[in-house]
């Protein structure tokens, strides 16, 4: 009989679009090929019921308008599935919807579907997860980072890289480079057109197609006042969302991905596999990881110089362009889904047979460098596209710091 697994998402897995929804399904799609899997999702929409996928995996919304307690709901499904294994999504799905001492004879996974150090849930469930059997994480570089809240099992899968069936033709001159990624304050689309207005000096009939849905407002409102005033209106457009990707890529000669933040970044693992070469910054978590500086890409300092450098770079050398593009395609294979599908057998293999081996952190030590947390955040308070009213008073706690504006002054406290 085949094990029964049950795999949580507190999101709404119908009506949601994105890269966590598109992993979710991937998941339950490489378990239910050797696993009885179910999936719990959270939808408030009333056509949100419950309906079998393509791969027979039983999707179960747990939304129910007259019993708001979703803890007991959950738990009482789970009695009656009783399977072998649960894996929560989320660290914030196990908040809640679980106690310590809950399914204790379940065995029971936490995926980190971004770097774990983002998640504030951690604070709150290190006591829960304690007797967690295994945690999954994106890169080797993030098991250090799980240090304070977990020290037990902790395995790298990453998420799978298409092999496209078309592939870009570098030997095509565009003249166009893309950035396709969900789009905030995070992601860098600021420095990118800080940056380019250097590049068009240089190279006025290049362009920047910037693709994606940009939140919040006033940062959408923010890049198109940048364009406009550094008079780009022909070199860089805001594309919004697209529904065919790969005319995106094909139409590229070179991908610019200046996020500071990322788990797994997705927009810019799908730009490798159509081939594109990509420019990045070298302390951008994941970023540093799918580029290898020199060899698929390029990685440079977090400055609208360094970052300019490489695209006049990119752009003068064509010859470059290529060999990377090459090599972009060779290092993605051990993202294949091949092999991504063994790591995950692996882990239920691992976590069923009883077989476990606790990690030992010193040896999860890396020598890749990413940007600290607090600074991620407090770039993210101090961005420009702040309300007046929140520039004139306003209170924000980073990591490592307290911060307030009163009437405009900055003042600066560490915590």
């Amino acid at each position: 009989m085949k094990p029964k697994i049950s795999v949580v998402i507190l999101n709404d897995a119908i009506s949601t679009v994105g890269g966590a929804i598109t992993a979710f399904y991937n998941i339950t799609d490489i378990l239910a090929k050797e696993n009885d899997v179910t999936a719990f999702y959270y939808g408030r929409k009333t056509d949100c019921q419950d309906k079998i996928l393509d791969n027979g995996v039983e999707l179960i919304n747990l939304y129910n308008p007259h019993n708001k307690d979703l803890k007991q709901i959950f738990k009482a499904m789970i009695n009656e599935i009783n399977p072998e294994i649960l894996i929560f999504f989320y660290p914030r799905d196990v908040k809640k919807l679980m106690n310590k001492g809950d399914f204790g004879s379940i065995k029971k996974i936490l995926l980190n579907r971004s770097r774990p150090d983002f998640y504030k849930d951690y604070s709150q469930i290190k006591e829960i997860i304690k007797d967690f059997d295994a945690l999954q994480v994106f890169f080797d570089s993030y098991k250090k980072l799980c240090k304070p809240y977990y020290q037990g099992y902790i395995t790298t899968i990453e998420n799978s890289i298409a092999n496209r069936k078309n592939k870009v033709d570098l030997s095509n001159e565009k003249k166009n480079i893309i950035y396709l990624s969900r789009i905030d304050v995070w992601k860098g689309a600021d420095i990118l057109i800080e940056a380019f207005k250097k590049v068009v000096l240089k190279y006025p009939d290049w362009r920047v197609q910037i693709y994606g849905n940009i939140e919040p407002k006033q940062y959408a409102k923010h890049l198109q006042n940048l364009i406009v005033r550094y008079n780009l209106q022909k070199n860089v457009f805001l594309m919004g969302v697209t529904k065919n990707i790969e005319k995106a890529f094909l139409g590229a000669d070179f991908c610019v991905f200046p996020s500071y933040f990322e788990g797994f970044p997705n927009g810019l693992a799908e730009a490798q596999s159509y081939g594109l070469p990509s420019v990045g910054f070298n302390g951008c978590s994941g970023v540093n990881e799918l580029i290898i500086d020199g060899y698929n890409g390029m990685l440079v300092e977090d400055n609208a110089d360094d970052l300019a450098g490489a695209m006049i770079s990119m752009i003068e050398n064509k010859e470059q362009r290529m060999r990377m593009g090459n090599n972009t395609l060779l290092s993605n294979k051990k993202y294949s889904q091949a092999i991504i599908e063994q790591k995950w057998q692996k882990l239920i293999c691992d976590v069923t047979g009883n077989n476990v081996i606790r990690s030992d952190i010193k040896e999860l030590e890396s020598d890749v460098y990413i940007f600290p947390m607090y600074k991620i955040q407090e770039m993210k308070f101090q961005q420009t596209v702040l309300s007046f009213w929140k520039r004139m008073f306003s209170l924000n706690f980073t990591d490592r710091k307290m911060i307030i504006y009163i009437l405009g002054l900055r003042i600066e406290g560490r915590l």
